[in-house]
């Protein structure tokens, strides 16, 4: 990933308006930061208006403007085209969604004055109202974003098609590309996974702490995993699926990133790979269970985060970039119980050349059992007791019943009625302290335990150790 780094003058991808004075030498800052917020038509508010012909222009501050140290007002000029009525505008906290605009009310051809400016990063939200200085509809609004006493910089990126490593090398306040066609303003000069996906990352995969954490995208939305924060000089996996320039503007933080993290000169293949989806039937999992996601073809297996809303996400990532999947790759996803146990249910997905593509596999498969099935007794061998699960696929009458190898019944231990799942934990499983029907306890030696379930049977073997 190519960049370059550098204290900025405006561009003319700006379209700002013309400039205030530098003051103390602060360096203009040059980003566009206008948004055009849409507002939803609320309960009791007027019929729609014609606003299509109606603009609002911030003229002053200009967009990133940078005023001196101590600076506390500042002007606020607006050009209205095609509306007479009045506007309103707040500062660092945007229009509700519909009705009462709650701003400073101003008649439409006059200017304002921002007062009681501290030192920092401020925006200005204006927009205009009607006779009852409520929000227009379709609303009207524009916004700008000022520095006082702060000096920003800008950061260009160019990424390209790919995996690649990415790096924050400012605090943002903002990121453009090179178009324009997506204009963002991070929140507190903090910038997350979102910001990324919104630029058209597939994934974004954090490399910290020895832990990933990994967002999925699609459309520029995150459609799995967590919105996490992305911190200046740390390194993330992304995977745009075309080159993109955008420009990061913000402050320096400390760390020189320079660049030093690259995309690789050849394509190593996909060193980077994201498994998420959906997994409905959470419920029927046993307390404790966990997900794991393994690559048959290389044999790597890793945990999955499950969360409660029945979402998983795990990533394949090898930092010195060699291929973690390929084409074709078979990838099989588990359930372990907290005993340890391999759950009846599991899917398997092929990766296709889309997939790869992606850098990440979107799979939605269910958890409940696939039939009545024993697992195997733990501990096994044993002496004198183990305990016997299972998993149902439907409730049912259970019972499970211990032969010897003669085909002699042994014991039989009726469970009752059991609701559909894995019971697998010991205070769910079947019970056998190693006695006969009689209260002998039984010679050493394989004997056959047999699962009932309706009419269902399943039958294993388990050993007795004297």
């Amino acid at each position: 990933m190519d960049s370059c780094g550098r204290t900025v003058g405006r561009r003319a991808w700006l379209r700002a308006r013309p400039a205030a004075s530098m003051g103390h030498g602060l360096v203009t800052a040059a980003v566009a930061l206008l948004s055009i917020v849409g507002f939803a038509l609320g309960v009791g508010q007027a019929a729609a208006q014609d606003t299509a012909d109606s603009t609002v222009t911030i003229l002053s501050p200009a967009f990133a403007e940078t005023f001196a140290v101590g600076t506390s007002d500042v002007t606020l000029l607006v050009e209205v085209v095609g509306h007479t009525g009045a506007w309103q505008y707040r500062v660092d906290s945007g229009f509700d969604g519909s009705g009462l605009g709650g701003g400073t009310e101003v008649a439409s051809g006059a200017s304002a004055t921002l007062t009681g400016l501290s030192a920092g990063v401020h925006t200005v939200y204006v927009a205009l109202v009607d006779d009852g200085g409520e929000i227009l509809v379709p609303a009207v609004s524009a916004s700008a974003t000022f520095l006082i006493g702060a000096e920003l910089h800008e950061f260009a990126y160019s990424v390209p098609a790919g995996l690649s490593l990415f790096s924050a090398a400012l605090a943002p306040y903002g990121l453009s590309t090179s178009d324009d066609a997506v204009r963002l303003i991070t929140t507190d000069s903090v910038m997350r996974a979102s910001h990324l996906i919104r630029l058209g990352s597939t994934v974004v995969i954090s490399l910290q702490g020895g832990v990933f954490q990994t967002a999925v995208g699609r459309d520029g939305h995150i459609r799995f995993g967590d919105d996490f924060e992305v911190q200046p000089g740390h390194g993330y996996v992304v995977n745009f699926l075309d080159p993109i320039d955008f420009t990061m503007l913000g402050t320096p933080h400390g760390v020189s990133v320079g660049e030093t993290l690259t995309a690789p000169s050849a394509d190593p293949g996909a060193w980077a790979f994201a498994v998420a989806g959906d997994v409905p039937d959470m419920d029927l999992l046993p307390a404790g269970a966990t997900m794991r996601v393994r690559n048959v073809d290389t044999g790597k297996s890793i945990p999955a985060v499950l969360t409660p809303d029945g979402r998983f996400v795990a990533s394949f990532v090898d930092p010195n970039r060699r291929p973690v999947v390929a084409d074709g790759d078979l990838v099989r996803f588990e359930f372990v119980s907290a005993d340890g146990y391999v759950l009846g249910s599991r899917a398997e997905r092929r990766l296709t050349v889309e997939d790869t593509r992606l850098a990440s596999l979107a799979a939605n498969f269910s958890t409940r059992p696939t039939g009545a099935r024993l697992l195997q007794n733990y501990p096994n061998p044993f002496n004198p007791e183990t305990w016997i699960p299972f998993e149902l696929d439907a409730a049912a009458d259970v019972s499970v019943r211990v032969y010897g190898l003669a085909g002699e019944l042994v014991r039989r231990i009726d469970l009752g009625a059991r609701e559909a799942g894995y019971h697998v934990s010991r205070d769910a499983s079947a019970y056998w302290d190693g006695r006969n029907a009689t209260g002998e306890t039984v010679a050493g030696g394989v004997y056959l335990y047999e699962l009932i379930a309706g009419d269902r049977r399943d039958v294993r073997r388990l050993v007795v150790l004297k």
